[in-house]
């Protein structure tokens, strides 16, 4: 009675099994494409394509239920990688007396940061730097989009130490296939303090129990006057939280008036992505966006 493809007669000892894909679970992507819409060939086809590696986006019964209850589109964004293969690997690199033992190169025609000349016996090679390394960020900034002497001068920056997130060859093409950054893989990974949250409210007798606050000239809204024990205080909101999402809608740059009336027409249930203020300034400086997947 769905629309869409679904995955039947798993091999339990097979390569998709081993990779996590479960019986009944439905595709969204194959590497990065959305097929909710092809045909059971178009989908075939796609596959063959891949060669050896494919990277699906799945759902189960139970995803499928929530987001559409919730009225939220499922995409990447919201996945969990935690079965992803391989990984990106954070190396902190204490500097010797010439240095950390490495050079920077700018990939030809890729635009990617490849480590080169890694001295045997550095600082680098102890700790597990190799050549060929492609870095994704330096002491946690990304460095998407930074050229190459802002990066070295990152690096420099860092007096007794730094600390590279790096992926080799394999790991990247595995990121690029599935078009998903390995920064947002290792922050979700890595910072559990700074996680947004996902509150389910039902509506009192008095409303929701909590206020909405702007800043003055900047962006985004705030919640206030949480009620204590109200419905807003009972699911998890907290005084000064940073409002990200309306029932799996973005509202970050979106005007008071129109979220308060995002969350009337919810009816008598809300479901709120929020954030601390701290984790919202974190987030801010390393220019990356908050989604549900970053919640637990």
């Amino acid at each position: 009675g769905k629309k869409g493809l679904f995955i039947v007669e798993l091999s339990s000892q097979g390569a998709a099994a081993k990779a996590g894909v479960q019986n009944n679970d439905r595709l969204i992507e194959i590497n990065g494409k959305n097929v909710e819409n092809d045909t059971h060939e178009e989908v075939v086809e796609k596959v063959k394509k891949s060669g050896n590696h494919v990277m699906f986006l799945l759902s189960n019964e139970e995803t499928d239920h929530y987001y559409t209850s919730q009225k939220m589109v499922l995409s990447k964004e919201s996945a969990n990688l935690r079965l992803l293969p391989l990984k990106p690997r954070l190396i902190e690199i204490q500097k010797g007396k010439n240095g950390y033992g490495f050079y920077l190169r700018m990939g030809q025609n890729t635009g990617d940061h490849v480590i080169k000349d890694v001295d045997s016996g550095s600082p680098a090679a102890k700790a597990g730097l190799k050549d060929d390394d492609i870095v994704v960020a330096v002491n946690g900034e990304q460095v998407d989009g930074l050229d190459h002497e802002s990066i070295v001068g990152k690096i420099k920056q860092s007096e007794a130490k730094t600390m590279l997130l790096v992926v080799d060859k394999e790991t990247d093409a595995m990121y690029k296939l599935a078009q998903i950054s390995p920064f947002s893989y290792h922050y979700k990974a890595q910072n559990p303090d700074h996680k947004p949250r996902i509150c389910k409210i039902v509506k009192g007798p008095s409303g929701f129990g909590f206020s909405l606050n702007m800043i003055k000239n900047k962006p985004g809204l705030f919640i206030s006057e949480v009620q204590k024990h109200g419905p807003a205080d009972t699911a998890g909101v907290e005084n000064n939280d940073f409002l990200v999402e309306v029932n799996g809608v973005n509202v970050t740059n979106e005007s008071y008036d129109n979220v308060v009336a995002r969350i009337q027409d919810g009816g008598d249930r809300l479901t709120l992505l929020v954030c601390s203020k701290d984790a919202y300034k974190y987030f801010q400086s390393q220019n990356i966006p908050i989604t549900a997947s970053m919640a637990d």
